[in-house]
């Protein structure tokens, strides 16, 4: 988990919240807000990251999965707690989006236990945000064309 530890506080928060949860600070690295370059380096020390809810990372989904790191998420019913599960499916990551909190921590558990699958789509991920669905051109058609048919639809009703 990366959060900016220098502000008062928020480091012994932290550790007090999952320490409630019985994760004692040995298991945690806390890391002061570093430059992005430092911050996408921190990424070949993560194997699997957990995305956040009920308000899921947009940026930083993006910034995992090009460092090749899967995203593992829980969809929600607004439009930000759909987010990483949009960016996931848009490179068949299907399999990382869950939609309970029970299958979030399965699909965390399955992954953690089946290396060799994890390093797989890890050694994968390049190539998918590298795919066509990705380009931001084709992003801004589909939308284009969704915005044409949500007008379409307006001026028929």
């Amino acid at each position: 988990m990366h959060v900016n530890v220098n502000q008062a506080g928020i480091r012994d928060r932290l550790i007090n919240m999952f320490s409630l949860a019985g994760i004692g600070p040995e298991r945690l690295i806390l890391q002061p807000r570093v430059p992005v370059t430092e911050y996408l380096t921190m990424h070949h020390q993560i194997d699997l990251a957990l995305d956040p809810f009920p308000y899921n990372g947009g940026t930083i989904t993006m910034y995992s999965l090009w460092m090749g790191v899967p995203v593992i998420t829980l969809v929600g019913d607004h439009a930000v707690s759909r987010l990483c599960a949009a960016h996931l499916a848009r490179v068949g990551l299907d399999e990382f989006i869950a939609h309970s909190e029970d299958e979030y921590v399965q699909c965390a558990v399955k992954f953690a236990n089946d290396l060799p699958k994890l390093d797989e789509v890890r050694q994968s991920l390049r190539a998918r945000m590298n795919a066509p669905a990705c380009q931001p051109a084709t992003i801004t058609r589909h939308l284009e064309a969704a915005y044409r048919d949500m007008w379409r639809k307006w001026c028929q009703s």
